[in-house]
């Protein structure tokens, strides 16, 4: 989410109980502290904020939302995408998470009173794959390996459509894709459940993501919610009924919905030290088939 200073200025008037976080973001060098006195500091800008929590953040929701995700992106360019390990990189989402859980909570309740809907009525055969981030990236390649799977399958059990968060679908799945790019997070997540309420999705499946992870995967938007990652842990979100990690030794078969999801080896750009193979990924590249 690009920032607008005057619009910024807004958020800072508005939602000043997230100023702290944004301020301790901005200000603090990675190296300046140990990861797990970033967590501890952060986890106490948490609960500094749900103390201050009040009517005034209800009226301002989607303000709080908004900024949240300037403060989200931020962390990620100073101190998520610097980390080399996976368990300082779990500390660090576990910390930052907090107020996206507790933020996506808040909104999902003012979604329950909006539509109220029932759902167990939604049709668990039609998936939902949400991209967050450059589709031609390496960690894309799950969704391409199963739509070029799909082509070669008499199977049918699965319907997917995929909702494009960060850019524009490419042109080859565009008939079955959504454009939310461009928008504030805060209209994305409304868009995304009134998308799977007129579509009639029963399954949601969450692409690989780091920034606005727990804000956008804190919520319950549908009746099957699947994460599909190569390095994050299903530990934060109580909304993923189904967790798969992407990463792999050897090839092996998923059962899925009367579905076989065949997949092997998992290669992922933003891991440090390894040997990348096809960085960048597309619909029909013979790597990716």
């Amino acid at each position: 989410m690009k920032k607008n200073n005057a619009e910024f200025n807004k958020y800072r008037t508005l939602c000043k109980e997230l100023n702290p976080l944004y301020d301790y973001i901005q200000r603090t060098c990675f190296h300046d502290d140990t990861i797990y006195s970033i967590s501890s500091r952060l986890k106490n800008i948490y609960i500094d904020f749900e103390r201050s929590y009040s009517e005034s953040l209800e009226k301002n929701l989607d303000h709080y939302i908004d900024y949240f995700s300037i403060c989200d992106h931020l962390f990620f360019i100073n101190f998520l995408s610097k980390v080399t390990t996976e368990e300082d990189h779990a500390i660090l989402i576990h910390a930052i998470s907090n107020i996206g859980r507790f933020l996506s909570c808040r909104f999902q309740n003012l979604l329950k009173i909006k539509y109220n809907h029932d759902l167990s009525s939604l049709d668990q055969k039609k998936a939902l794959f949400v991209i967050k981030g450059p589709f031609h990236l390496a960690h894309m390649s799950f969704v391409k390996s199963f739509l070029y799977g799909r082509q070669l399958s008499k199977s049918r059990n699965v319907d997917p459509y995929f909702i494009f968060l960060d850019e524009e679908p490419p042109a080859k799945i565009k008939s079955i894709s959504y454009n939310l790019s461009g928008l504030k997070p805060s209209i994305q997540l409304r868009q995304l459940k009134k998308i799977i309420i007129n579509g009639n999705y029963g399954t949601l499946i969450w692409q690989s993501v780091t920034q606005n992870l727990s804000l956008f995967m804190g919520s319950r938007f549908t009746k099957q919610q699947i994460f599909w990652s190569a390095r994050y842990r299903n530990v934060l979100f109580s909304s993923i009924d189904k967790y798969f990690f992407g990463a792999r030794e050897h090839k092996s078969i998923i059962k899925y919905n009367g579905t076989d999801w065949r997949y092997g080896r998992f290669f992922v750009a933003e891991w440090k030290g390894l040997a990348i193979i096809n960085k960048e990924t597309s619909l029909s590249t013979k790597d990716d088939q």
